[in-house]
Order: C-alpha cells, then structure tokens, then sequence
C-alpha cells in the first residue's frame, strides 16, 4: 500500500477560546432562542452580509440564546465575540461549504481568526469529540495552562485520529504550566515516514507506480494535505481506489482554466475507479466569485474550469467534495455513483453524457446559472443524472435553473430533494433543443423545500410517478443492473 504524504511548514492559530465561568443553558433563559440574525455575504439588511456585523448587533449582557444563522459562503474577516455578549448561538449550512477565514499571524494574543471570550457560546459542527488532529510539522500538539491541581481545566479528547506528515515529529504534549492536565482517550496516533520508498510526494507519482492493465485493486491512501498538482488516471490504469483522510482535509487542487477537456484538476479515463474522502477544487475563478457575491452582481466569468473529469466505466465517489465555478464535474461517460458528496459551482456545474447517480449529495449553486447540462442526445441513449435524496441550496433566490438541453434528449431527474430557494421558478431550459423539446426528459418526484413548487415549470417537464421512478430509474435499475456496486472496495 502506497502512503502519500506532504508537509506544511506554517502553522496559525486560527481559534481562540477564553471563558472565565461555567455555561449552563438555564443561564440564557431555557433551550428557546429569543431571536434570529442570517447573516449572507450577497444580501443586505435585514440581514448581514458579515459575521461580525451580526455580533455587534446584539445588546451587550444579553440573557437570552440569540442564534446567528451563516449562510453558505467564505467568510473573509476575523470575529470576535466579547466578554459582554453571552447567549449566542452560531450555526453554518454545514462545514464543507460555511468558512470563517483570515490569514492574520502577528502574534497570538490578535491573530486568532475567531475570538470568543463571553460565556454560554455554542457553534454548531464543532466538537472535540471525534477530532483530527493535523501536526503539519515539527512541534507539539497540546500546551495546557492548568497552574493548580484544584484548577478544574483540561483538555480531553475521545475518538478521531492525530495525523501528520512527519515521521515522530510531534510531542503530544508540553506543560505550559505546572499541573497541565490532557488526555487522549481511544484515539488513532498515526506516524507516517515522509517521502521515503515505498512513499510518494505527488499523487501522480503514486498512479504512474501502477503497472498497465493492472486487474487487482490498488488501494492510494492519500494523507491529509493540500495537493497542488493536476491528477490523471490513464484508460490503461484501472482498478484503483483513492481513498483520503477526510474531504476538510485532504484536497486535490489545480487553477487550470484553458480549455474544457485539458482543465481538469482530476481526470479518470479508466474502469473502476474509486474516490472517498477527498475535495477535488478547481480554483479558477473563485475569488472573483466571492467578489461578485460580495458587490451583488449576478454575471461574472464564463470560463470552464473542471475540478474533475469521469469518463470511465463503473466508477463511485464517497463523501467527497467537488468545488469549482463553471463545468465543476464533468460526468462525461460511462455509469457512476457518488454518495454524500457535495458539488459546488454555478453554471452547468455537473455535465456531460454519464449515466449516473447521485445519493444523498448537496449541490451548492453560488451564482447565477444551471445545476446540470445532460449530454443525451438520443432517445436510445442509457445515459442520464438521477438524483436521488439530498438537497439543493445557495445564497441567493431564483437564481440557479435544475438544469437545460446540452444535447436534444438531455435526461435529469430529481428524486425526494429538498430544493433550496436558489431554484429558479420555471426550473428548466430547452437551450439547445429549444426548435423540438418533444426528446427532452426532465422531472421532479415528491421534492420539498422552497424551490420544489412546479406551478410555474415549463410545460414539457415530465409528470412521473413514485412507481415510474422505481421501475426505471431506481439505483439497481438505472445503473446497477450487473450488481458492479456490490463488487467495489470498502473503507478501512
């Protein structure tokens, strides 16, 4: 088994926690939230458009649990919450598309990117239970400040793993004062011996190890980092399963943006390829986006730019994040599965000709644009996007259109979602088969959410029954007729 490793030199504080009591919820008056503040970086009041803009809204010695609600979208600010200002409650849309970011390192007293220093604060999606732990070089983990055994403070973590690129670089940790207490309880302590035979530096090297034709599966265990490097799986190269350390910290990164079928920040030409735990980004054109979500303007770049390219036959992705702008996954060709992934982009954002299936994901739409643009392009033609479960969000309303006619019989169908407000009203467009959509196949089935309304679709859109979808479009149907799922790889 290969072991892929990379080495980050340059460690911030990014969190900073400081509470002198203890925090009970009767403190904030009951489990009730007495009021609620969106804050959304492409809206205006009554909303905010910045964090600390929300905080600052909140009456100083407030009694009552206010919860802050962040939309999707990459907070560039650093927060503080001061001494004055307890009872608050601060959720994202979920920790793979909501980030407070900032790139201080002064010193460490003013550099945290998030400050709390009141009592009775709770963040949701942030524990330190079931943690990874990433040591990104030399140095040490913990440094706890308990100075008296009376002193009832301690870290203590349970579950989840320490990680890290160097080879017993790292202490656990150091007594920061006299009677430093912590303790890690059933966790995964993993040493990896960095860039040393049989280890690799690049996932590329990795691949280019694997013998052609190869008929057993390869297991590439990708260790947690961030990747920058344009990543090809060649069609003579099957049966491989890349398996990261976590979507949050393990990517895959590359800003190449000249052309649609050589952009590509992952490409997968081969059978047989399995993918879980990795983000897959393309970077072009992103600080432009927030730039435009920022100012409110609708129109931006029209530029492909693919954080990944599937054109292999029976090829699944698990927990894995695709983030781009426009042409985020090419679905080219051939049948594929991907389960609990998240997609982000805005225009045509997943397309191609693939027959495939998409379980339980979340598309993001971040601009204005179309989620899908199917490449069928005739009735005969197997392929199609089922997606099945999950949801469709993004920051704005009525921008995004569930998908139009790449091709004269484009197929996409939508499942038991819950589409977001982010969906445009009439849903779809024939674009290119706009003279003759009688072979354009597009439906919704039992979706919820505020964009599920089908009052104002277009009139072509087809009106399909629970039993029509599981007799032809289920995930055994569809795809899975050859029991090819069943056959793949698991986790370890």
């Amino acid at each position: 088994m290969e072991l892929l490793t990379r080495e980050i030199i340059l460690c911030i504080v990014v969190i900073l926690i400081s509470s002198s009591g203890i925090c009970t919820a009767v403190d904030c008056g009951g489990p009730e939230f007495s009021s609620t503040i969106v804050v959304d970086k492409s809206n205006t009041s009554p909303n905010f458009t910045s964090i600390q803009a929300a905080i600052d809204s909140i009456p100083t010695s407030n009694s009552k649990w206010v919860k802050i609600q962040i939309n999707a979208g990459i907070y560039k600010e650093k927060v503080n919450i001061p001494v004055d200002k307890p009872c608050i409650f601060i959720k994202g849309q979920g920790a793979d598309v909501t980030t407070i970011t900032y790139d201080d390192y002064s010193e460490i007293t003013t550099s945290s990117t998030f400050s709390s220093f009141s009592n009775n604060l709770v963040a949701s999606d942030i524990t330190f239970q079931d943690c990874v732990l990433n040591v990104t070089s030399l140095g040490c983990i913990t440094a706890q400040a308990r100075n008296v055994s009376s002193d009832p403070s301690g870290f203590v973590f349970e579950g989840g793993s320490v990680i890290g690129s160097g080879n017993e670089d790292s202490l656990l940790g150091r007594g920061y004062r006299h009677c430093s207490r912590v303790i890690f309880y059933k966790m995964n302590l993993s040493i990896d011996k960095s860039n040393t035979p049989p280890n690799f530096a690049s996932i590329q090297a990795a691949i280019d190890s694997i013998p052609t034709s190869n008929s057993k599966w390869v297991k590439i265990q990708i260790n947690a980092g961030t990747y920058k490097e344009m990543v090809n799986i060649p069609v003579d190269k099957p049966c491989i399963f890349i398996q990261g350390q976590g979507a949050d910290v393990t990517t895959i990164t590359y800003d190449d943006h000249s052309a649609v079928n050589t952009s590509a920040t992952f490409s997968a030409f081969s059978n047989n390829v399995v993918a879980s735990d990795i983000t897959f980004l393309n970077s072009y054109g992103l600080e432009t986006l927030e730039n435009l979500i920022i100012h409110n303007i609708s129109y931006g770049i029209r530029t492909p730019s693919v954080a990944a390219r599937i054109s292999g036959d029976k090829c699944a992705f698990y927990n894995c994040n695709f983030i781009g702008f426009q042409d985020t996954v090419w679905d080219e060709l051939g049948r594929h599965y991907f389960k609990n992934c998240m997609i982000e982009g805005a225009v045509d954002f997943i397309f191609g000709d693939g027959q495939s299936y998409y379980q339980d994901c979340v598309l993001n739409a971040t601009a204005l644009g179309c989620i899908t643009a199917q490449a069928r392009n005739v009735s005969s033609d197997p392929s199609g996007f089922v997606f099945e479960g999950g949801s469709v969000i993004g920051s704005s309303n009525g921008d995004s259109l569930l998908g139009r006619g790449y091709r004269y019989c484009s197929r996409v169908i939508f499942y038991k979602m819950d589409l977001g407000s982010v969906v445009r009203p009439v849903g779809w467009d024939a674009w290119n088969a706009k003279d003759n959509v009688t072979c354009l196949f597009y439906s919704e089935i039992g979706c919820t959410g505020p964009g599920s309304s089908t009052s104002q679709r277009v009139p072509w859109e087809k009106n399909l029954t629970d039993t029509d979808f599981n007799n032809n479009f289920s995930l055994s149907v569809f795809i899975n007729q050859d029991g090819w799922l069943t056959q793949l790889p698991q986790k370890k």
